[in-house]
Order: C-alpha cells, then structure tokens, then sequence
C-alpha cells in the first residue's frame, strides 16, 4: 500500500511539473496582433483596460511575444468588462503592454479569447 501511495504521488508530482511546463512553452510562442475586418491597427496599453494609457499603436499583422517571465496571473488580466487582456511585447523593440486577447491571434490556435464587447 505505501509504494502505491508512492507511486501515485510521484505521478502526480509529474502530472503537474509537466503542465505548468506546457503552460510556460505556451506563452513563449509568438503570436500575431488581428486587428479584424473594422480596424486596421490595434492599441497596445499600459495596463489591462481601455482606461489605461495608450502605449502604442500596433498594426495588424505584427508579431508580438507573450511575456514570457510572467506568472499566468499577469500573463492575462481582466477589465472591469470582463475583456481579456495579455501582457505582450513588441518583437523588435523594447514596447511592452497589454492587448485585448480578441485581437491577438495564435497560429493552430485561433484568436485567444471571445470577442468582447466594451460597450454597455
């Protein structure tokens, strides 16, 4: 009974090293500011919201990094709307901010996260 106990914990240690590595690979990948069909550039800010200060304004198609020494917490943060916002960087210069999730796109992903609508 104690090896199975054993066993099962360090399976279980495993299980969980292994997702959280996954989770961190994850983030590291590049992915590309989509701006839709309405808009074509997409406003980088300095915080997770449209309150915040604008920081930059991005272009569609530009390939931007997800922060990659982020904790998931500030990879990704919420507005007072619920919108998802990702902590990113420019990739060829020292730009970093926060982009609404619907205009960020992941290749075999898709956008990474539901249109959100701001208005009330």
């Amino acid at each position: 009974m104690d090896r199975l106990l054993k066993f099962l914990g360090l399976f279980l240690l495993l299980l969980t090293t292994n997702l959280a590595a996954s989770k961190q690979a994850w983030a590291n990948q590049d992915v590309i500011v989509d701006a839709g069909m309405e808009q074509e550039d997409v406003e980088m800010r300095s915080g997770p919201g449209d309150d915040y200060e604008l920081v930059e304004t991005v272009p569609d198609g530009t390939i931007v990094m997800l922060c990659d020494d982020c904790t998931p917490e500030e990879l990704t943060q919420e507005d007072a709307n619920g919108c998802e916002w990702y902590s990113v960087a420019l990739m060829d210069e020292e730009v970093s901010g926060f982009i609404r999730g619907d205009f960020l796109y992941k290749r075999y992903f898709g956008n990474l996260a539901e249109n959100c609508s701001t208005s009330s």
